[in-house]
């Protein structure tokens, strides 16, 4: 189990890790899991294609933050 502190909860929370560990490879620091809305820009401009203009429509027509 890791701790890791989570910005959105304001807490530390405790992650299970993996069941295993591999001799001689380093484990990731771990990170919190995103919270809502973190990613929304990356994946409409980069995963979706949309462009400045239609992130901004979205955002004021209420439909993301």
């Amino acid at each position: 189990f890791r701790q890791v502190s989570d910005g959105w909860l304001g807490q530390e929370v405790t992650y299970q890790g993996p069941p295993y560990q591999l001799t001689g490879l380093a484990m990731r620091t771990w990170t919190a899991a995103p919270t809502p809305g973190q990613d929304t820009e990356v994946v409409l401009r980069d995963w979706l294609g949309a462009d400045d203009e239609r992130i901004a429509a979205l955002r004021n027509g209420g439909v993301i933050e």
